[in-house]
């Protein structure tokens, strides 16, 4: 018998487009990369892979020794085997209970943890969890949202109406993070902040409007599968799409200024497990 909070998930998943090479992914990827530095003999663990998007998309990049991804979604699981189909890097994917990552101590060289801790019951746990698994030198890539105490005050109520659809149980300042990185043995090496106003208004208005999300996703796509359909390929977009992405390109650049602002509506820190 699956937990309500399970539950949560898996109907929340259901909802979901399978995740696409939108212009916000692709510069996430980049980042991701470029601050984990991924290495062919690297061993790499995705923990909350959902379809397994980010973890086909570094590996494109660097094939590594060995690529994984958990997540408590069934749903997600299955999504993320058939999408990694024909993919040249082989993934395992696994389906855990709750905040377990099911290996031995010290297996990982690098770790994803891409909105997730914001999730989860037991965030000390998950991150002790984490640091178990990471080898001594391993850098954990972890998103989450900012917090309230942090962010704009005209953010707020948007904030709230997020954490209520995702399910949020908390958000982190940095020194938040700092401190429960310590307590679990990691220390911080580097963040940045993300989505300020361009962000918010495109979010707000766009993203958390279905009924305009679900119109553009039909013009803009040949095939827009959500998790629940029986799909085996991400999104294929047309060439309406340049009008969305150019949207989309142009929301980084007006926010990009401000990434060092702690006013903005995420955070994204570099973890390191001390050797």
């Amino acid at each position: 018998m699956i937990s309500d909070f399970e539950a949560f998930y898996e109907e929340r998943n259901a909802q979901k487009y399978i995740t696409s090479d939108n212009p916000d992914n692709v510069l996430l990827v980049k980042r991701m990369a470029r601050w984990l530095d991924l290495q062919p003999s690297d061993s790499i663990l995705d923990f909350g892979c959902s379809d397994g998007y980010f973890l086909q998309r570094l590996t494109d990049r660097c094939r590594v020794a060995r690529a994984v991804g958990i997540d408590l979604s069934d749903l997600a699981i299955r999504r993320a085997r058939q999408l990694t189909v024909g993919s040249r890097q082989q993934f395992e994917f696994l389906r855990t209970a709750g905040d377990t990552i099911p290996f031995a101590n010290e297996t990982f060289d690098k770790i994803i943890v891409n909105e997730v801790i914001e999730h989860v019951p037991d965030a000390a746990g998950t991150l002790s969890e984490v640091a178990r698994v990471a080898k001594p030198g391993a850098l954990i890539y972890i998103t989450a949202p900012n917090s309230l105490a942090d962010v704009l005050p005209f953010f707020r109520a948007y904030c709230r109406k997020v954490d209520g659809v995702e399910g949020h149980l908390r958000r982190y300042s940095l020194e938040q993070f700092r401190r429960a990185a310590n307590e679990a043995g990691m220390v911080v090496l580097r963040h940045t902040y993300h989505g300020f106003l361009a962000c918010f208004l495109w979010y707000n208005f766009v993203i958390y409007n279905e009924r305009l999300k679900t119109a553009a996703m039909r013009s803009i796509t040949s095939s827009a599968p959500r998790f629940d359909d029986e799909s085996t390929h991400r999104p294929r977009f047309n060439a309406l799409c340049a009008l969305p992405f150019g949207v989309m390109h142009l929301v980084n650049a007006l926010d990009a200024p401000f990434r060092a602002f702690s006013g903005c509506l995420g955070i994204h820190v570099l973890l390191r497990k001390p050797r």
